[in-house]
C-alpha cells in the first residue's frame, strides 16, 4: 500500500474519533447546564446560575457555529472511503490512481473549517430570550 495512505487512513480517523468526542462532551455539558440552571434557580445563589448559563451557552455556541457533529460525520465518511480503497488496492482490485482519487475525494468530504454566523445570530436569540428570563425571574 502507500504509505502515504496510511498515515492518512489513521489521521482521519484520529480526527474524527476527537471531533466525536468533543461534539458529545459539549452537547452532554449544554444539556447537563441548562437542566441544573433552569430547575435550581429557586434553590442556589444566583452567581451559580450565572456560571451554569455561562457554561450552557458557550457549549451550544461551539456546537453550532463549527457544526461539528457534520464535520465529524464528514471526516468518518471520508475516512470510510480511503479505507475500502486500500482494502480493494490490497486485494488487487484497483489501482494506485483510484486509491488516490478516493483521498482526493476524502479530502473534499472534509473540507475546510466552517463557521456558520446564521446559526450564531439564532443562538444570539435564543441566548436573549433566556437573559430576559432571568432578568424576568430576578436572577440576573
Amino acid at each position: 500500500m502507500i504509505p502515504e495512505m496510511l498515515i492518512h487512513l489513521t489521521l482521519w480517523g484520529n480526527n474524527a474519533q476527537i471531533l466525536r468526542t468533543y461534539h458529545i462532551l459539549l452537547g452532554i455539558l449544554a444539556t447537563f447546564f441548562t437542566i441544573l440552571s433552569a430547575s435550581l434557580i429557586d434553590v442556589i445563589e444566583n452567581i451559580y446560575i450565572k456560571i451554569f448559563s455561562i457554561i450552557e451557552s458557550i457549549s451550544i455556541s461551539l456546537l453550532a457555529a463549527f457544526s461539528l457533529g457534520t464535520k465529524s460525520n464528514n471526516v468518518r465518511a471520508a475516512w470510510r472511503k480511503l479505507n475500502t480503497a486500500i482494502i480493494r488496492f490490497n486485494a488487487n482490485l484497483i489501482d494506485k490512481k483510484e486509491v488516490i482519487q478516493a483521498y482526493e475525494d476524502g479530502e473534499a468530504l472534509i473540507g475546510g473549517v466552517s463557521y456558520s454566523s446564521e446559526q450564531i445570530e439564532n443562538l444570539k436569540m435564543v441566548n436573549l430570550k433566556m437573559y430576559q428570563i432571568l432578568m424576568y425571574n430576578n436572577i440576573f
